[in-house]
């Protein structure tokens, strides 16, 4: 209780073998594994369950994970692996960069973290995949570079096309492009830019079109994305930090902070200071 959210650890992946890649078979190695304290990572992690039961809390819900099931944790998600139950399957850490920005931009879609469904055939599919990473993993070559980036990709090509995460029929590659695109600089500038206006100066399209563009490929508004961004990370201070209310929302970017309350209140139906006694009860 109290842990200050900025004292959670962030977890990099500097001095892996590969660059910007984790991978580790989960059977008899959990307690090896970079998820058993709370803590923030600045990659994406990608779960495949085999079998055997894994559960994870992940910004303030708990994920299980059960035979035959994957689940994606977004960069700066607040996660933790609560218990497990003789899991066999793998954990695969990634930066996002290596992934196609399309897949980037279904994999972060509001599932994500959520246990995913996966028929038999599929799982053993992605799981050949991975276990080819891990072999090349250990080669060390620029060849396997190589081949373990086009791998990566291919595992998310192939989990987006085959599984729940979806995005609109009717969104267009270049749709999903601009949404990649916005969601990886929201991330980093919501706290002080909150105007549909400035992200759509930056990616070069009027406010209309970049608002057209992510509800197409979304089903949300620019507008809704930034909310929900600002409402996350203020759950993630509430719960981890000492910080009042008021130095909260300083924090996110409001000097009114009434306004922040509001706000918050509107998204999860509760007051900022509800939500704190709430969970730490």
């Amino acid at each position: 209780m109290g842990k200050k959210a900025a004292d959670l650890p962030i977890l990099n992946l500097e001095g892996q073998t590969f660059p910007g890649l984790y991978i580790r078979n989960l059977e008899n190695q959990v307690s090896q594994l970079p998820l058993n304290t709370l803590h923030r990572d600045d990659y994406l992690i990608f779960i495949l369950q085999i079998s055997g039961e894994s559960v994870l809390e992940i910004d303030f819900f708990k994920s299980i994970l059960f035979q035959n099931c994957i689940c994606c944790i977004l960069p700066g998600s607040v996660h933790q692996l609560l218990s497990v139950n003789k899991p066999k399957g793998w954990l695969l850490a990634v930066n996002g960069d290596q992934i196609d920005e399309r897949f980037r931009s279904i994999l972060s879609e509001g599932n994500a973290g959520s246990p995913i469904p996966i028929d038999p055939d599929l799982a053993s599919q992605l799981e050949r995949i991975l276990l080819v990473i891990c072999q090349q993993n250990h080669v060390k070559t620029y060849k396997s570079l190589t081949v373990i980036s086009h791998l990566v990709s291919a595992f998310a090509g192939i989990l987006c096309s085959n599984t729940t995460v979806h995005i609109d029929a009717n969104a267009t590659d270049r749709n999903s492009s601009i949404a990649a695109q916005f969601k990886s600089l929201l991330r980093k500038h919501y706290r002080r830019q909150k105007s549909p206006s400035w992200y759509a100066g930056q990616l070069n399209l009027s406010t209309s079109y970049l608002n057209e563009c992510i509800k197409s490929a979304t089903g949300s508004t620019v507008s809704n994305w930034i909310q929900k961004e600002i409402v996350l990370e203020g759950k993630r201070l509430l719960a981890f930090s000492k910080n009042s209310t008021k130095e909260i929302a300083y924090d996110l970017g409001y000097n009114d902070p009434a306004y922040f309350n509001r706000l918050f209140l509107k998204l999860t139906g509760t007051r900022p200071a509800a939500f704190r006694n709430n969970y730490r009860k």
